[in-house]
């Protein structure tokens, strides 16, 4: 038999922390490199319909030290690469503006690989509230593309819309101040 008195718990518990958060309430602010016409940026956050948050994993080394067994010290962080997807208009859009930032990181003609500061840029994930606040935030820093998902063309594929996904490398992430939650 169930112990209604967790269940009411759980239930004051929840509306104390005003409800559960719901994974389709977000809103993306990317801010594009120089080259790239930054007055479409709001665009691209209107037309992404998946992302996640980003992740940080410890690194570790085994230690032997003077002990008789071995143990995992701490040696630093990784970061997991963050992909999102974004719905795809008659205009090409987001392949456009994706095709274009994914050049500046290494020239296509010369395959020169440029400056950092060239190609990356910040993105900024919010995870938003039933009132669409901003409740917590997350800031990529010096993220850039790293690969596209090809888009699917076929006779077979009638009542369907493209979509993109886009993945992105980033040197680390930052959560966003409380203070600045205030889109």
């Amino acid at each position: 038999m169930a112990d209604n008195s967790s269940i009411d718990s759980l239930k004051a518990l929840l509306t104390n922390r005003n409800g559960l958060a719901k994974p389709t309430q977000f809103n993306m602010v990317f801010s594009l490199p120089a080259e790239i016409n930054t007055s479409e940026a709001r665009d691209l956050s209107i037309m992404c319909q998946t992302s996640s948050l980003p992740t940080r994993t410890v690194t570790t080394t085994d230690y032997a030290g003077t002990q008789r067994h071995s143990y995992k010290v701490p040696t630093g962080y990784t970061f997991d690469t963050i992909t999102f997807t974004f719905l795809v208009g008659n205009d090409f859009f987001p392949k456009n503006i994706f095709d274009s930032w994914l050049s500046l990181s290494v020239d296509p003609a010369s395959y020169r690989v440029r400056y950092v500061a060239d190609y990356a840029s910040t993105i900024t994930i919010y995870q938003l509230d039933s009132e669409e606040n901003a409740i917590y935030g997350v800031q990529l820093n010096q993220a850039f593309p790293i690969s596209m998902s090809p888009i699917e063309l076929g006779a077979g594929l009638t009542d369907q819309v493209h979509n993109l996904s886009v993945t992105f490398s980033y040197y680390d992430y930052t959560v966003v101040d409380e203070a600045l939650l205030d889109l």
